[in-house]
């Protein structure tokens, strides 16, 4: 099959050294509450989806939204007013219409996600900037030659993005909705700052929106305790039915490898399995514990800034009657994934496209910001060329043609291989 439009041509060539290596089995936190929920019947899957968000996201939207047809004032300015009211702790404003209390309306800190034991990582309590500074090597990594970030990364900004983040960070600062500097690097926060505005194409007060909406979301499902205690503990038999996602190793860029595998998937028999609900969890957690831990472990590794990954989703023997089984599932979860986490995959590849598949595309594609559109390279079975370009075969699983079989973690997709800390990221991945 042809490919579809590719980002390879914007990012940089030069292969860091290889940080990939064998890594210590993550530790498993057990959850008393994370048992798998009845089986719900497919025809419900898709009003388990909308209602599971539409309660989290409405109420702050509409707040957001609102505005007089007679203002002048300019959106950036207008909004302020609004999302003084909002309660970042609710996700919706305070009922009497007050504001939220400013010292409880930042979210959480997320440089760690496990409490302190003699066993486990914990988080330094530093004094200032300074010292967090000098602690984290992320700002170090920034200033060698060698960090090679991409235009709108952090070290790679024009005058306008740099003056677009100097706004939105004061913004936000303003609405109560960031850490104080004590909390975290400042590059950490200007990394997932520049998130929100390349999704929005460095628009400040659409970036504002976004990021607010956002975190109200993530307080609304609990996310901060989700990290802490989920436990997908139907993976396994997930993917017994041909739905699996696994991080394995790095890329050629030191970015890590998202393999979302749905060969051959039953839809039936998952959602029989899990629900709606603990997917779209699964994947929060997920993609959370992305952004605190294995992107920083990768820049630190590679020598070279990394804040986003390599995604490939396998699509063998995935029929369009698969397809359009849980095409309205599909929509929603791609909608929550790009309101709330953007530009977390600096490049998409598809394997094992199904020769029908370009009917598949045409749906999906309408979903999709134009911008990870463009991100997206579509092949068929004949998709190793495409591979070796960015990954090394010894970094490959076997079962999709690679060499690796990671034999000592009982294959592949449970290893978790790479140069994160396993211990932090053990419930995305095992």
């Amino acid at each position: 099959m042809e490919s579809t439009a590719s980002s390879g041509s914007s990012e940089p060539k030069t292969p860091p050294a290889k940080g990939s290596a064998t890594y210590p089995r993550a530790f498993l936190t057990p959850d008393k509450d994370s048992t798998p929920k009845p089986a719900t019947p497919p025809s419900s899957l898709r009003q388990r989806f909308a209602s599971f968000t539409r309660s989290s996201g409405k109420a702050t939207a509409a707040s957001l939204s609102q505005s007089s047809s007679a203002s002048t004032t300019p959106p950036h300015e207008d909004m302020s007013e609004r999302v003084e009211k909002l309660d970042l702790t609710r996700g919706a404003p305070k009922p009497d219409g007050s504001a939220a209390p400013r010292e409880h309306s930042a979210p959480v800190s997320r440089r760690a996600s496990m409490s302190k034991s003699d066993d486990e990582p914990h988080v330094l309590q530093y004094q200032n900037a300074e010292q967090i500074n000098q602690d984290s090597p992320l700002p170090r990594v920034l200033r060698s030659a060698k960090a090679q970030p991409l235009p709108g990364h952090p070290g790679n900004l024009t005058e306008a993005q740099t003056r677009a983040l100097h706004e939105l960070t004061t913004a936000l600062r303003h609405d109560g909705a960031l850490h104080e500097a004590e909390s975290e690097p400042p590059s950490y926060q200007d990394t997932q700052l520049l998130r929100f505005l390349r999704a929005r194409n460095f628009n400040v007060a659409a970036a504002r929106t976004m990021y607010l909406k956002a975190e109200a979301w993530k307080k609304e499902i609990k996310l901060d305790r989700l990290v802490r205690d989920f436990d997908f503990a139907e993976r396994d038999e997930v993917a017994s039915h041909g739905w699996s996602m696994y991080f394995h190793k790095t890329d050629r860029l030191g970015r890590p490898i998202f393999i979302q595998d749905l060969g051959n998937m039953d839809v039936t028999k998952v959602f029989q399995i899990t629900t709606p609900e603990r997917v779209i969890e699964n994947f929060a957690v997920t993609l959370e514990l992305a952004v605190r831990h294995r992107y920083e472990a990768c820049t630190v590794a590679s020598g070279r800034w990394v804040d986003d990954n390599m995604m490939v989703v396998n699509l063998a023997g995935l029929g369009l009657g698969t397809f359009w089984s849980m095409k309205g599932q599909l929509q929603q979860l791609l909608a929550i994934l790009d309101n709330n986490f953007p530009e977390l995959s600096g490049r998409v590849q598809i394997i094992n496209a199904p020769y029908m598949f370009s009917t598949i595309w045409s749906w999906v594609k309408g979903w999709l910001p134009t911008a990870t559109v463009d991100k997206i390279d579509i092949a068929g079975a004949d998709y190793h060329d495409r591979i070796w370009q960015y990954v090394n075969r010894e970094d490959w699983p076997r079962s999709l043609g690679g060499e690796c079989d990671c034999a000592d973690a009982k294959g592949c997709a449970k290893s978790d291989k790479g140069p994160w800390d396993t211990r932090l990221v053990r419930t995305a991945d095992l």
